[in-house]
């Protein structure tokens, strides 16, 4: 399930899981984004200062340069904890940058390399151990705050299962009142 909240500035991709084999299976998750917080990525990237926060599973971004943003906070959260994160864009896609098949994706892992100066991106990865017929749930919160304590309060808010429920609802009731008003026979 995918939608962006109606009434603050974060998308959210929910996720399920089923193993529907008769053996356990080992599933990675993975997440990429990249990030230009400013006119355009080649411009931007030297710029991107990334931060990771492990108490809520949340890679930050930000762009102190941006004469317009400079306090704003992007972010790509999960629900769940994480277990490899980069903000290499050269790691995640290899030397030859294939979007089709990012080298991250030929092996287990990523460095937990969160550095600025670098090609930024943000690329979280959950490991998932399903056994036969077990389901498992994650949900990405991808989004941006005016500034840091904004940033991590809709990590929070949204992090909440009820909540991202209301949420949905809270789409479903905009588009339905949206594409309600005419009707034609």
């Amino acid at each position: 399930r995918l939608f962006a909240v109606s009434d603050a500035p974060v998308k959210i991709v929910q996720l399920k899981l089923t193993n529907r084999t008769n053996r356990t299976r080992r599933i990675n998750a993975t997440y990429y984004v990249e990030w230009v917080l400013g006119d355009n990525h080649e411009n931007m990237a030297q710029y991107i200062v990334p931060e990771f926060d492990s108490q809520r599973f949340a890679l930050l971004a930000r762009n102190p340069y941006n004469p317009e943003y400079g306090n704003h906070v992007a972010f790509l959260a999960a629900t769940r904890e994480i277990h490899w994160v980069t903000t290499d864009r050269l790691e995640f896609l290899g030397s030859l940058g294939s979007y089709t098949r990012p080298a991250a994706l030929e092996r287990v892992g990523l460095s937990a390399s969160v550095l600025a100066g670098s090609d930024p991106c943000a690329a979280m990865q959950i490991l998932f151990w399903l056994a036969p017929g077990e389901s498992k749930e994650v949900t990405y919160l991808l989004g941006q705050g005016k500034d840091r304590l904004e940033a991590m309060d809709l990590i929070q808010q949204f992090q909440a299962i009820p909540n991202l429920e209301s949420a949905w609802d809270a789409v479903g009731k905009h588009w339905d009142s949206l594409l309600d008003t005419i009707q034609v026979q």
